[in-house]
């Protein structure tokens, strides 16, 4: 088996591959925030088509309670729009496609892309990746040896601290709809269930911010 295949073939693949794709392609926006408007489509597509590849190797994302992880998923939009007034967003190169393009296909195409990909393939990507595999890791080396939704309290300070690493811009809404969406997967013991509860957030924070 050649170093690529076993590369692949490792259980750590599956869930950390999309999102060291999506951190690489996001790297380059520090260095010029211009490349955003063009990095981002394809991020998005190659990021969608490597997950899409990888959920066979993933635990089922149907989840355990749709509408009450839906419901979730709101409490946490909620609460994390009520702190933005005390703790405001601090984002050096707002993404603004209206500004740079003007209005237009270009700017609607791009606004549509963001949130397709921060209000769904990335909390997809991200959940997969905290409460697929790194909580389980921090449990065992093997991590694959362990139930999901088992609980220990080293992996869900874990989970609670890369979610606000995820987004450092507002970390004190990162820090509570972190611990919410911790908390109900360690409830439901699904990831769907939390899949679905940071996709319905994510989507209804876009939706604040637009």
């Amino acid at each position: 088996m050649s170093l690529k295949q076993r590369l692949i073939a490792h259980p750590i693949f599956p869930y950390a591959a999309p999102l060291a794709i999506w951190v690489a392609l996001t790297l380059p926006d520090l260095l010029d925030p211009r490349v955003v408007y063009l990095l981002y489509p394809i991020k998005i597509f190659i990021v969608g088509v490597v997950a899409a590849f990888q959920l066979a190797r993933w635990p089922p994302l149907a989840p355990a309670r749709a509408w009450t992880s839906a419901a979730v998923g709101l409490f946490g939009a909620a609460a994390w729009i009520a702190l933005l007034p005390l703790f405001p967003m601090e984002v050096r190169h707002p993404f603004d496609p209206y500004h740079v393009f003007g209005p237009g296909q270009i700017a609607w195409g791009l606004t549509l892309f963001r949130v397709l990909g921060e209000g769904a393939v990335f909390p997809v990507v991200a959940a997969a990746f905290i409460y697929g595999f790194l909580m389980r890791f921090f449990i065992r080396i093997r991590f694959e040896t362990v139930p999901l939704g088992e609980f220990s309290i080293r992996s869900a300070i874990t989970a609670v601290l890369m979610a606000v690493a995820f987004d450092p811009a507002h970390w004190p809404g990162a820090l509570e709809t972190g611990l919410v969406f911790t908390v109900w997967f360690l409830f439901t013991r699904n990831l769907g269930s939390a899949v679905l509860a940071g996709v319905v957030a994510h989507l209804a924070i876009c939706a604040h911010l637009i």
